[in-house]
């Protein structure tokens, strides 16, 4: 992967995609390469030359007024493209996330499905090209939404949150049930308790009664 080609895409794609938002609607823009100290993005100007980069990076584009401000940021370790629309300072959504509570037409942007790798200029300029173009579209709606949809964007977002954390904890838990087992089989009582403790309360009767054996055999 070239940084240079994939840098090159974003930092000409973004200000032709989305700089109706300052032509138009009195934005003003940061852009450059972002990085985070004590929870706050530091964004410093990208360097002249792209190609010197250093992988991993984070790229941003900061599209912003004294109440609304529109992030595109493409990098990290996963070569990822988002952007997030931001009101008062206390409402952060993801453009995935108003796609759906919206009920937008995105066009087919891949900006508004779940995270993908974005690792050539072609995938990445079509991508800002289409996710510019459903935020224009829609953009009076986007900027001026009624509180009341933003309560229920949040309480949706956080409904989205708490369903990823319990599949990320149910399988994470089957990881460590299954290494448990396998511990347990070994005669590694002490590993096999510390595999199960965090999951006590949730183990399914035959992983329970392995850790309970684990447990009595540990202090025979």
């Amino acid at each position: 992967m070239d940084t240079k080609e994939l840098l090159t895409g974003f930092f000409e794609q973004t200000p032709a995609s989305f700089g109706f938002l300052q032509e138009h609607h009195n934005f003003d823009v940061v852009s450059g390469m972002a990085r985070y100290e004590r929870g706050r993005m530091i964004i410093t100007p990208a360097p002249k030359d792209l190609g010197s980069v250093k992988f991993p990076f984070y790229a941003t584009f900061r599209y912003e007024t004294a109440r609304r401000m529109i992030e595109i940021n493409y990098g990290d370790i996963d070569f990822s493209l988002d952007c997030h629309i931001t009101y008062d300072q206390k409402y952060r959504f993801s453009y995935e996330d108003l796609t759906h509570f919206f009920s937008l037409k995105d066009n087919g942007s891949p900006a508004a499905k779940a995270s993908q790798l974005f690792t050539n200029e072609t995938d990445i300029r079509q991508a800002i090209r289409k996710t510019g173009l459903t935020i224009e579209k829609n953009l009076e709606r986007l900027l001026n939404p009624p509180t009341k949809f933003l309560e229920q964007a949040l309480q949706y977002q956080r409904e989205v949150l708490n369903r990823n954390i319990y599949q990320t904890y149910k399988q994470d838990m089957q990881a460590a049930c299954s290494e448990a087992s396998q511990s347990f089989r070994e005669g590694n009582y002490k590993r096999t308790i510390m595999l199960y403790r965090p999951y006590r309360d949730h183990l399914s009767p035959e992983d329970f009664r392995i850790f309970s054996l684990a447990l009595m055999r540990l202090d025979d």
